[in-house]
């Protein structure tokens, strides 16, 4: 059987350090190297620095528009239907809303990782190009016509069926893993690692991830600096590659962090490479995910695997990957933050059952078996 797989996100800007470029690398190596029955992998990727990926694969080429590249939806009208009718594919598998083929000569696979950008259109659409919008709108659109929807948990099931009438029985959860590389490591070596390369000594709370509104940072720096008042002598970690954009988004965290008196307090250490941030889960005293809504939430399961005691916002699917090894926090309310703050720093014995519990839900979610779950959804259209 010949499968088709999108790999563009793995290359563009906007996606390739992000949540959607990560994951489609690690389900794309994960598929191939799970390919037990000898599937033929097609992976349809930009001509300009092709991706390398580890297993058996065919690599097929689309031309891109690298300026703008929020319009490469345009040429690929045309240009992806035409690719995939000349590699023949069975099974199409767009990783991206907006690369859903016009094209009924194969079963067609989404992902779709959330619903995001629609569920706050109003600021979605101040905050991204005319053009962009509309383009989300059209992919949006296309959407109907696909075979099967694949997303990371059952929240976002939940959300695509009611909000798309989409049908229920053609939309599969797949959970996604975590990257091998995440794991405990040994404290003080962490710890002198992080001192070197990023300046930081003593204690801090951490945060990984984008910068945009539904991250909910301006409350996370809101509460960090009622608990730094309260007597917490560390600082507050905001990690991400956004966070070096001059964009609005940053600019008012760093207003708001200026507001809050927390310049000396709040570091940007920008984009952390896979191969450090177990350091930063290592040492920190707790991962603070505040997010207003997630589809899934890589770091909360990343932080598990290094042994980071973990306090969330109760809200979308966080609690679905947290499960009972989170502290809970309403994601509007500061002096829930506080407790949930609170109760984590001051009992050393809830700590230590927070990081058991975390390891053990870690190993829920295995790249392994998500490439088997689907790699068997691709079979189920072999004929």
């Amino acid at each position: 059987m010949r499968i088709g797989i999108d790999v563009r996100p793995v290359q563009k800007k906007s996606s390739r350090r992000r949540g959607i470029g990560r994951y489609t690398r690690q389900l794309v190596e994960s598929v191939l190297n799970a390919n037990k029955a000898g599937h033929e992998f097609v992976l349809y990727a930009q001509r300009e620095d092709p991706p390398a990926f580890e297993g058996p694969h065919l690599l097929q080429p689309i031309y891109q528009l690298s300026r703008p590249g929020r319009l490469a939806w345009l040429p690929d009208l045309i240009l992806l239907p035409r690719a995939i009718r000349k590699t023949d594919v069975r099974v199409f598998h767009a990783t991206d809303m907006m690369a859903i083929p016009k094209t009924r000569d194969c079963a067609v696979f989404l992902t779709l990782h959330d619903l995001i950008p629609f569920i706050y259109w109003e600021q979605t659409k101040r905050s991204v190009p005319y053009d962009f919008a509309f383009a989300l709108r059209y992919g949006l659109s296309r959407v109907s016509s696909v075979d099967r929807i694949l997303t990371d948990s059952i929240h976002s099931k939940n959300d695509i069926c009611e909000r798309l009438n989409f049908p229920e029985e053609r939309v599969s959860v797949i959970y996604p893993g975590y990257h091998a590389a995440f794991g405990p490591r040994d404290p003080a070596a962490s710890a002198g690692r992080l001192a070197e390369k990023y300046g930081l000594n003593g204690p801090f709370l951490f945060y990984v991830g984008g910068s945009d509104f539904r991250k909910n940072l301006g409350f996370l720096v809101e509460g960090f600096g009622q608990i730094h008042r309260l007597g917490y002598t560390g600082q507050l970690v905001l990690a991400g590659e956004t966070f070096e954009w001059d964009i609005e988004e940053v600019r008012e965290i760093r207003r708001r962090v200026a507001a809050a008196g927390m310049q000396d307090h709040v570091v940007f250490p920008g984009f952390v490479p896979d191969s450090d941030l177990p350091d930063f889960y290592t040492c920190c005293d707790l991962f603070v995910f505040p997010s207003l809504y997630e589809g899934f939430g890589f770091p909360v399961l990343e932080a598990f695997a290094c042994r980071a005691p973990v306090i969330a916002s109760r809200t979308s699917s966080i609690p679905e990957v947290g499960g009972d090894a989170c502290e809970y926090f309403e994601a509007t309310d500061t002096s829930d933050f506080i407790r949930a703050f609170e109760r984590v720093s001051n009992d050393a014995d809830k700590r230590r059952t927070m990081i058991q519990k975390g390891v053990e839900r870690a190993c829920l979610f295995s790249w392994k078996r998500a490439a088997e779950q689907l790699i068997a959804l691709y079979e189920s259209y072999s004929r």
